[in-house]
């Protein structure tokens, strides 16, 4: 019998990563998530004073 080779990821980053797509809309903000090589880098496309409002909001989820 042959292997399957299987590349398992952590989904929770990309779960994460729409939650605060999510938010930001509700601010008619932009956020761009980095996927590439490995990278999970968030770049927030707007003023920074929208970011602390999306950020706390966020943080309200899990609190």
């Amino acid at each position: 019998m042959n292997k399957i080779p299987l590349n398992i990821e952590d989904t929770s980053v990309e779960i994460f990563a729409r939650i605060v797509k999510s938010e930001a809309n509700k601010y008619g903000c932009a956020v761009e998530v980095d996927f590439s090589d490995e990278n999970r880098d968030f770049f927030f496309k707007n003023d920074d004073e929208c970011n602390t409002h999306i950020m706390e909001d966020v943080r309200d989820i899990f609190v």
